[in-house]
């Protein structure tokens, strides 16, 4: 998945009026019932997931801004390697070729609803440096606490450890 329509949809949750939603899903659930008599689903079916994205349209966008900053982030310290390949809870991707005039991307890969909404986060990373890579590899608890400065922080010390450049302050 490589979506650009999924990126435009993350955007627009943070937009949602949510306080009349189940109102709006439960009148358009009727509505499809009684104008289409081929729609084969009553009432409910549309309701029963209101919670599920309610607590989506809660939670992914905040998430959403801690990929794109820790993955720009990660990019820029780690401008001494020849590529970096960052990858966020498996549903988000970060890539950058300093060999190839700084060629820069960040992308949904895919959709993993419990991963994107849970309040942990796993990151990987490959620093590619002289044909050789290091690898780096964390799960995050407690998104909320400082969790881009202590992702940072991390990375940085291994790319210190490993004389793959970092950075002097990694919280600004």
């Amino acid at each position: 998945m490589n979506d650009k329509k999924f990126s435009i949809y993350v955007d627009n949750l943070s937009k949602l009026d949510l306080s009349n939603f189940s109102q709006h899903i439960e009148a358009f659930s009727n509505f499809l019932s009684y104008v289409d008599p081929d729609y084969k689903y009553n009432g409910t079916y549309l309701k029963q997931y209101i919670g599920e994205f309610e607590k989506t349209c809660l939670s992914l966008p905040n998430k959403d801004k801690k990929y794109k900053k820790i993955t720009t982030k990660i990019l820029i310290m780690a401008n001494k390697c020849d590529t970096v390949d960052v990858m966020v809870d498996n549903v988000f991707h970060g890539y950058c070729s300093y060999l190839n005039n700084n060629l820069k991307e960040n992308k949904y890969i895919a959709f993993d609803r419990d991963k994107m909404i849970n309040n942990s986060i796993e990151i990987r990373i490959i620093f590619g440096k002289n044909n050789e890579e290091y690898v780096f590899h964390k799960k995050y608890d407690d998104i909320e606490n400082q969790l881009v400065n202590r992702v940072c922080k991390d990375v940085n010390t291994f790319l210190k450890y490993k004389e793959l450049g970092g950075a002097d302050d990694v919280t600004s």
